[in-house]
């Protein structure tokens, strides 16, 4: 019936046979007659009788496999090396498992604790995960996953320490500068747009400039009904101008300044010997004046303008103040009473004015003058009367407010002050008030800085010098990235990083791996045993020591990161956790034995120490005309047939032997005096090595510094190999096959020979593993006994099945390409809606339902016969009714709802799904069931 598939120019004829039709009905009666015989054979010699077939069968052997995961000793900050071939032992029923690592790895203390993905092209920073932060995300993530909430920014800030002090009302002027004159234009319009946002930081958030518009060279921003507050920036508390730019802007600057101005503006405070006086009318000196009398005065809006252009203003009167000698008493002589009155002597009075007054401010290192010209200290002599205005700069070194007056007059000189009698002039201050305005003098920032995607760059001695620096820039990778970042050095040779993930798509990604060097982002030869994040794995990493530490997406770690060197077109993987120090491990024994001859020429059989082998190599000590060397070992090849000549012997796996035929040293010497044959060769225990969790926990030797070690996840894939059973389907296989696969039997028994957790297959010639079109393409999908257990199980097999289909002759026709793929698990979820009568037990109804009805989607034992679902065909809705009415005889089924989730998307199940899935490897899994019990009331 298959001749047609294998030669399809050839028919057997049974009747009047050909030459090839004769050999075809002759090996039947072979076949029937060696199966009479093997039935009649005892059961300890149909094993012998199986390995007459040495040139068809091969061994189907298969060791648990899983991962340790080793933790460093406490206090211990260097790395530690575990080589391979670590040995290890799991205690299972008073028996000791022996397990052994396939690679080499370098346990370390850091722990992942951050995650971000990156994109240089769409300027999106995403983070992924944050573990310890208040409110951040922890566990699983999306891996290169953009779609969440993007984090990258582009500000310009302007931090001023004083300048918004006492302000209610902001009117301001930005002003820019760019290196050239020629783009001031076009840098001003851009500066304008409405995307860009213009605000000021407070604590509490942003405070968003109501009017931003041009106004001559300069961007006029206004937020009325405003009193500023300051936040931190640069190391210490500040007003803060904000300017946010929704992405990179091909914008350069040499200068940010503001300007903004206030008019009759009232003093807060007037002191005049200590005593608050009235604002509106005060005598600066007193009345009558005192030498070194002192004026304070306060105005918190004009004083904090440092480098503003201030303006005092003010009506300057005087008031008389005369000051009289005392009169004397004299005795009356009445004598003189009768002669007249005596005029007594008269005294000219002296006037006095302010002669000498200095206008000071205090600094921040005391008083200091404030107006230099020698005409301000004349100001209030009498010469000046009425209108007064006084300009000044106000100086940048102005005392902070403290509550004490930052302006005084001091009066230094009145001659003839003390001279009686005299006639004061005391000056008399009304209608003080204070202006200031930044004109060509614009105010720069105190301190400057722009924020690119988490970049802080101070530009404040650029603007002050002037010199050019970007705004607005991206500085991500120009592709998708997604970066690692450790609390402690993740330094090793080679770092392990164990990747669980779950990946519906079956489209791998295709990334490199770098790390953070002095001089940047640097590549490494990775060893990616997930398959691009296809399936769990480790990810082996060369990261060198000099990796630095650096603070990125607002967090200060030592970073790694997988830049991708294609965009994906499908679903992206789902990262359940990533671990440190883990290695994979192996249920075998590796071990050497040496064997010395006697007689060369005689045969030759080795019992080795172990049985059930996984493999074996033979090597024989020869000679090679070179004295010096003790030893020169040559690889023999297991014999596959019993006209082989040279260098072969024969080996039997299950027993653990090596024979040699008589002479088979004759034609290659041996070395006199050494050793002759050594054996390497790696036993195992079958299906009990398939422990649980938690269980490879002992050290056959401790490493230094590892404090202890376990396995997190149940070992899986060992297999009794070496039984009657094992061998009879091996040969079985082989001599159907005939090591070329054409029907889907054919592949699942050629797979079969080599896996034993391989359950259904699908094979479509023609097809990609996405369900696309391509005749290059040969895919098989497998659905694992295991599959539940995570993706690691279904990569732990993957390579070996994939080797073993390309090696058998004509499984691929020229040109074609082999994809292994999973099913595409579609998690079916369920809602039923139940009736139960008075004398039911609606608890028991429930759960008997909810059994049923993963009993029925589970892909291995579900459907009506228990034999599972073939891949490609999705339950239905009727389907599961008539299931549970022949579960259930009686069951009244209300309502039921039924959703499918794949590639994470819901869909109801309807005749549309197998469309809305697009794939012809499709395969139902359990979702999430509830089953609703409705009691129903006697009386109905």
């Amino acid at each position: 019936a298959l001749a047609r598939s294998y030669v399809p120019e050839w028919r057997f004829d049974e009747k009047n046979p050909d030459s090839g039709s004769a050999v075809a009905l002759l090996v039947d009666d072979m076949l029937l007659e060696s199966e009479k015989r093997l039935g009649r054979a005892i059961g300890k010699y149909r094993v012998q009788y199986l390995n007459l077939f040495d040139r068809l069968r091969e061994e189907p052997s298969e060791s648990a496999k899983s991962f340790v995961r080793f933790t460093q000793a406490a206090g211990m900050d260097d790395p530690v090396h575990v080589p391979r071939g670590t040995r290890l032992y799991a205690e299972e029923k008073g028996r000791r498992l022996v397990f052994e690592t396939t690679h080499a790895i370098t346990a370390i203390q850091a722990e992942l604790v951050s995650v971000a993905v990156t994109d240089g092209a769409t300027d999106r920073i995403v983070r992924l995960l944050d573990k310890g932060a208040p409110g951040a995300s922890e566990g699983s993530f999306t891996a290169f996953d953009l779609s969440g909430e993007s984090e990258a920014e582009h500000r310009l800030l302007l931090g001023f320490d004083g300048a918004f002090d006492a302000l209610e009302d902001l009117e301001l002027l930005l002003r820019v500068r760019t290196p050239d004159p020629e783009k001031l234009d076009g840098a001003i319009e851009t500066l304008c747009r409405k995307e860009l946002r213009y605000s000021l930081l407070e604590p509490e958030g942003e405070r968003v400039f109501r009017t931003v518009e041009r106004q001559g060279d300069a961007i006029r921003l206004s937020l009325p009904g405003c009193t500023p507050q300051k936040v931190e920036l640069g190391g210490r508390e500040r007003y803060v101008l904000c300017v946010r730019a929704p992405g990179p802007l091909d914008l350069e600057l040499c200068g940010a300044q503001l300007s903004f101005a206030g008019e009759a503006l009232p003093p807060d405070e007037v002191r005049c010997a200590g005593v608050t006086q009235n604002a509106g009318r005060f005598l600066p000196f007193g009345g009558p004046m005192e030498i070194y009398a002192e004026c304070g005065i306060e105005c918190r809006q004009a004083f904090a303008r440092r480098g503003a252009r201030v303006a005092m203003r003010f009506s300057l009167g005087f008031e008389t103040v005369e000051r009289k000698l005392p009169e004397a008493v004299s005795d009356i002589d009445y004598k003189l009473l009768m002669k007249g009155p005596r005029e007594a002597p008269r005294l000219e009075p002296m006037q006095v004015r302010a002669d000498y007054a200095l206008f000071e401010y205090r600094s921040v290192r005391g008083w200091r003058r404030l107006l230099e010209e020698e005409h301000a200290a004349l100001l209030f002599n009498g010469s000046t009367e009425g209108a007064v205005e006084c300009s000044f700069l106000l100086p940048r070194d102005i005392a902070e407010e403290d509550g004490e007056p930052r302006l005084r007059l001091r009066l230094l000189r009145a001659d003839n002050l003390y001279s009686m009698p005299c006639v004061q002039l005391c000056p008399v201050i009304t209608g003080l008030s204070f202006s200031y305005r930044y004109e060509e003098d614009s105010l720069p920032p105190d301190y400057a800085c722009t924020r690119n995607n988490f970049e802080t760059a101070e530009v404040t001695g650029a603007i002050a010098s002037r010199r050019a620096f970007p705004v607005f820039y991206n500085n991500e990778c120009g592709r998708t990235a997604m970066y690692l970042g450790f609390d402690l050095p993740p330094r090793g040779m080679p770092l392990s990083l164990y990747f669980e993930v779950e990946n519906d798509e079956d489209a791998a990604l295709d990334y490199t791996a770098e790390y953070l060097s002095p001089d940047g982002f640097a590549q490494l030869q990775a060893v990616d045993n997930t398959g691009g994040l296809l399936y769990a794995g480790t990810l082996l990493l060369p990261v060198p020591d000099d990796i630095v530490k650096k603070e990125l997406f607002g967090r200060e770690c030592w970073w790694l990161r997988l830049v991708l060197r294609r965009q994906p077109s499908g679903q992206l993987p789902l990262v359940r956790e990533v671990l440190t120090n883990m290695a994979r491990v192996e249920n075998r024994r590796s071990s050497s034995e040496v064997f010395y001859l006697a007689d060369p020429d005689a045969p030759l059989g080795i019992a080795l120490a172990e049985q059930n082998l996984v493999s074996l190599e033979v090597w024989v000590n020869e000679e090679d005309g070179n004295p010096e060397n003790a030893e020169n070992w040559v690889r023999w090849n297991r014999r596959i047939g019993r006209g082989q000549q040279g260098r072969y012997c024969g080996v039997d796996l299950a027993a653990g032997t090596v024979e040699f035929e008589k002479n088979a040293f004759a034609p290659y010497p041996l070395k006199e005096g050494g050793p002759a044959v050594r054996v390497d060769y790696r036993s195992y225990q079958g299906a009990a090595a398939n422990v649980g969790p938690d269980t490879i926990t002992v050290l056959e030797e401790s490493v230094r510094y590892i404090s202890s070690a376990t396995n997190p996840m149940a070992a899986y894939g060992g297999c009794d190999g070496h039984t009657e059973e094992a061998y009879a389907a091996s040969v079985r296989n082989l001599l159907r096959t005939r090591g070329r696969a054409v029907t889907e039997q054919d592949f699942f028994d050629l797979i079969s020979s080599v896996s034993y957790g391989v359950r259904r297959i699908r094979v479509l010639p023609g097809v990609t593993p996405l369900g696309q079109r391509d005749e290059r393409a040969i895919t098989v999908a497998l659905l694992i006994e295991e599959y539940e257990k995570g993706g690691h199980i279904f990569s732990a097999v993957r390579d070996t099945i994939r080797e073993k289909l390309l090696a058998s002759s004509g499984i691929l026709p020229q040109g074609r390409a082999l994809m292994l793929c999973q099913p595409r698990f579609v998690r079916f979820s369920v809602r039923v809606w139940l009736e139960c009568g008075p004398d039911g037990d609606p608890y028991e109804l429930q759960q008997q339902t909810l059994a049923d009805i993963r009993a029925f989607l589970d892909p291995l034992t579900g459907g009506y016969d228990g034999d599972g679902w073939e891949i490609g065909t999705l339950p239905t809705r009727p389907q599961l009714l008539a299931w549970l009415g022949l579960r259930r005889p009686g069951i009244l089924i209300a309502r039921m709802a039924l959703s499918a989730r794949s590639r994470g998307r819901e869909y109801p199940v309807d005749e549309k799904l197998a469309a809305a899935v697009q794939s012809p490897f499709a395969m139902a899994v359990n979702g999430e069931h509830i089953v609703y019990v409705n009691l129903r009331d006697r009386r109905e």
